[in-house]
């Protein structure tokens, strides 16, 4: 790397505590130059766009090929730390993980495809509430993973138990559907809408609006829909929707673990991480690098 700039701390993350890693996916030009920023691994409150006012300042040495400069593929993973807090690394590794996997899942039949669906399998496995919700309903669906619907629905209620929002509406709305609901199986319900699942928001801004087994309130289902209709909500954009790729922000203070989780990749930067620190706040940074040929740079450009 020939030239960084500082990334700095949001205030909103500063005042809120936050800290995790951002990870995002590059093209380095042939002049050496940052193009083409793709957020892969998010983590809100401002981090993400602090993240990429400072990348698409900085100046790389190129890649080259037969002496000549190329453009190539880098992944940078960003690690923002708040001195003098502790935070869960493994919880973060595991968030980090998943959201990278994520956006292997559109490229069925790719080994990077079968790479990201053992990926959620391992991480189902240590018991991390987004993969264990992804894989339940893979099982309840027998998508990507052979069908087992007892085993699947006994996860997706693991996921719920650990407060993720998507598993928590969808306990709920099952039990509601079936008729066997009760008031736990709204509490659940009112859980995953204040934890940001957008369904539950929406479902309780209809049941509201009609009275449909609550009290009819037009304020309560205002509420809710706008709820629902805003960009993030506490903060958390909206990783963790429909494949649920995670990108709730990691809010860890003291040990504290986020309620939700994001998207996520194995680190494995090469060489050592470069570094900033404030004195408040530290930035790490990890680079892997990807040569590409000029002719393969375009293909993949073409095909974003």
């Amino acid at each position: 790397m020939l030239h960084k700039v500082e990334p700095q701390y949001s205030a909103e993350a500063r005042a809120a505590r936050i800290q995790g890693n951002v990870v995002l996916q590059i093209t380095v030009t042939e002049q050496g130059g940052a193009t083409n920023l793709r957020i892969i691994s998010p983590l809100g409150y401002g981090l993400d766009e602090k993240a990429t006012e400072a990348i698409a300042q900085w100046q790389f040495r190129p890649a080259s090929k037969d002496g000549h400069p190329v453009p190539s593929r880098a992944t940078l993973e960003l690690r923002f730390r708040l001195l003098g807090y502790r935070m869960d690394e493994a919880f973060e590794r595991r968030r980090t993980e998943f959201n990278v996997a994520q956006r292997s899942l559109f490229r069925a039949g790719t080994p990077a495809f079968e790479q990201s669906v053992k990926t959620i399998v391992d991480l189902a496995k240590q018991k991390f509430p987004a993969a264990l919700y992804q894989v339940g309903m893979w099982e309840t669906r027998g998508q990507n993973i052979p069908q087992n619907t007892a085993a699947g629905l006994a996860k997706i209620r693991a996921a719920a138990d650990k407060k993720y929002a998507p598993a928590l509406y969808q306990v709920a709305a099952r039990a509601i559907e079936d008729a066997t609901g009760d008031d736990a199986s709204l509490e659940k319900m009112r859980q995953a809408a204040v934890l940001g699942s957008r369904e539950a928001q929406y479902f309780l801004g209809d049941r509201f609006e009609r009275g449909d087994g609550v009290e009819e309130s037009a304020d309560r289902a205002r509420n809710y829909f706008k709820l629902c209709g805003a960009k993030g909500t506490r903060g958390a954009s909206t990783e963790w929707r429909a494949s649920y790729s995670m990108q709730p922000a990691a809010r860890i203070t003291n040990m504290n673990r986020p309620s939700h989780g994001s998207n996520w990749l194995p680190r494995t930067g090469i060489g050592r991480p470069a570094g900033f620190s404030s004195g408040r706040e530290q930035i790490s940074i990890r680079i892997r690098r990807r040569q590409s040929s000029p002719a393969s740079s375009r293909a993949n450009s073409n095909n974003r």
